[in-house]
């Protein structure tokens, strides 16, 4: 009996079947091959039957699904991407992904439960959506430099997963690809990096430091949300605009730097246990709203930088607004590295809201309240020796912040009391 050597049309592996062979299976992808026998020398493939007896189901280089039993999986040569869905939920625990595949399409190994190891190919250039979705026991994964992009809930809930390495061909990061992976404690960025969407690393609660690379302009909504034990956050000098809640409920964030450059902070960023903050010349304004999560400005108390902020570092004086004087704790302001006196930060915000602080409902505000009574004290004392000179009348009470002269209320001669 001869043996001829072919080719399999759909994975190209090189074989060897009997000159008088019809049908054969592929050694390599277990495909099912139609044969015609019209010269004992040479063997023309004519067509492929699929078979469900093989472990793979290969179409086209189209790796359709695995009905294998070994829980540790080789991919055969020949595959040049893996359908959508191709392993979900199975129990394999590991996969080795050859050379030439370039594609996983949405789902390919979504809650696999005992994943826990995934080697890719270097040919890797795009993954799908959820590609590993729920593998909670998932701890290693090779991402070779080529791959795109991150998508959508790519890693989602992977909460076995400790390290990830983004190599520089990455641009972009989808929606929630690494939330709830809450092993995770190192993010290391091969090269720039143009995007990173909203609650990317939300939940991560391992996760202590983290370096955001050049060329981000926006940290989006939620990106940091509920990480209590991120300590050390490293912005980059590209970034203009920091979303809703990026730092919200971080609860060991304590200080933070935010470069030149960003022109918004938005709803509740830093609503979290600040205790130090530096804020740039760039930034468009300084409102309240940026350091708590409720909206009402009767009720933004609770879970907040308000009640925590001790040091603010300001490069523009257009920041110095009644924003500080509803921190409760605050004990230094510095603008260009100066001490601002409180009383300049009193001359900004102006009389009136200052009078508001004096009331009883801003009697939270212990610092600013007590500097302001101190004031008015300190200047009831001197008008206490004052009287008018013209009718000599006894001058004893006087608006605080008002001008520095006043008029008698009995002859309207004006008197000085600084």
């Amino acid at each position: 009996m001869e043996l001829i050597p072919v080719l399999c049309p759909c994975c190209k592996g090189q074989l060897k079947i009997p000159n008088d062979a019809n049908k054969f299976f592929c050694n390599h992808c277990g495909t099912q091959i139609i044969a015609s026998n019209s010269d004992l020398k040479n063997i023309k493939v004519e067509g492929i039957v699929q078979t469900r007896s093989a472990d793979f189901d290969i179409q086209g280089g189209v790796l359709k699904g695995y009905h294998g039993e070994s829980v540790h999986v080789v991919i055969p040569e020949g595959v040049k991407k893996i359908d959508a869905k191709c392993f979900e939920g199975m129990m394999i625990e590991s996969v080795i992904v050859p050379d030439g595949v370039t594609i996983f399409e949405s789902s390919v190994f979504q809650w696999c439960s005992n994943l826990k190891k995934v080697i890719l190919p270097r040919t890797m250039a795009d993954i799908g959506w959820n590609t590993f979705s729920g593998c909670k026991e998932l701890r290693e994964v090779e991402m070779p430099d080529g791959i795109k992009s991150i998508p959508h809930y790519a890693f989602h809930g992977c909460e076995s997963l400790i390290k990830i390495i983004i190599p520089s061909s990455c641009k972009t990061i989808g929606d929630s690809a690494f939330a709830g992976c809450s092993s995770l404690k190192e993010v290391e960025w091969k090269g720039c990096c143009d995007a990173i969407k909203q609650h990317v690393f939300r939940d991560c609660f391992s996760l202590e430091e983290i370096t955001i690379p050049e060329g981000v302009k926006e940290l989006e909504e939620g990106l940091f949300q509920d990480c209590k034990n991120l300590k050390y956050v490293h912005l980059p000098k590209t970034l203009e605009r920091i979303g809703m809640r990026t730092f919200c409920g971080c609860q060991k964030l304590e200080r933070i730097e935010v470069p030149e450059g960003v022109e918004w902070i938005s709803h509740g960023t830093f609503a979290n246990p600040l205790k130090e903050i530096s804020l740039p010349a760039s930034l468009n304004d300084l409102v309240w709203y940026a350091f708590c999560v409720n909206h009402d400005a009767d009720d933004f108390l609770s879970n907040n930088a308000f009640e925590t902020l001790e040091v603010i570092h300001l490069k523009s004086n257009k920041h110095i607004n009644d924003c500080l004087l509803k921190m409760k704790k605050l004990k230094m302001v510095y603008c260009n590295n100066v001490p601002v006196d409180w009383s300049y930060i009193a001359k900004f915000c102006g009389k009136d809201f200052c009078s508001t602080i004096l009331s009883d409902r801003y009697e939270v505000y212990s610092p600013w309240r007590e500097y302001l009574i101190k004031q008015e004290q300190e200047i009831q004392k001197r008008m206490q020796r004052r009287h008018c000179p013209k009718c000599d009348i006894s001058l004893k009470s006087v608006k605080l912040f008002d001008k520095s002269e006043m008029y008698c209320p009995k002859c309207n001669t004006k008197v000085s009391y600084k």
